[in-house]
Formats: structure tokens, C-alpha cells, sequence
């Protein structure tokens, strides 16, 4: 069961429409996203039906996390942050 989470999650997030959602994303979930538990890979599953700009949006500050994916977005963003300095 859990593999086939990854597969999905994989797959959304590859083909995300906007390039550098794709790459902090998609570098996300290669990277972290198999080391998690199934509540935190179906809560990215639910997240990735969030848009490109929400997404991005939080992990720029620009936007408030949302409550719903804060634990996964935080982790996004502290895997991005260590990706690029």
C-alpha cells in the first residue's frame, strides 16, 4: 500500500505546470517523501491538489501555512531551505 502512495504522489508531483514547483517538489518528494509515515504521505497526497501559486506562495512566506498540511509544508520548506542555503 505504501508504495503504491509513493508512485501517486510521485507522479503528482512531477507534473506539477509550473517549472520551479517541479523541481522543489518534485525534489522533495524523491528525496523525503519515502522515509514518511502513511498519515504523512496521504496528508502530501491531499496537498498536492493545492495549486502551484498556493504552494509556492507558503513556502515563500508570502502566504500563511495552511493548517490542514503545516507538518508536511514545514518540511517542505526546511528541505528546500537546506537545498538552497
Amino acid at each position: 500500500m505504501k508504495d503504491v502512495l509513493i508512485k501517486k504522489i510521485s507522479y503528482k508531483a512531477r507534473y506539477r505546470g509550473i517549472k520551479e514547483a517541479d523541481k522543489i517538489i518534485g525534489g522533495f518528494v524523491s528525496t523525503i517523501v519515502p522515509a514518511l509515515n502513511m498519515q504523512e504521505l496521504e496528508d502530501v497526497l491531499v496537498m498536492l491538489d493545492m495549486s502551484d501559486h498556493d504552494i509556492l506562495s507558503m513556502m515563500t512566506g508570502t502566504k500563511d501555512l495552511d493548517e490542514n498540511h503545516k507538518d508536511i509544508l514545514v518540511k517542505m520548506k526546511k528541505y528546500t531551505e537546506n537545498q538552497h542555503g
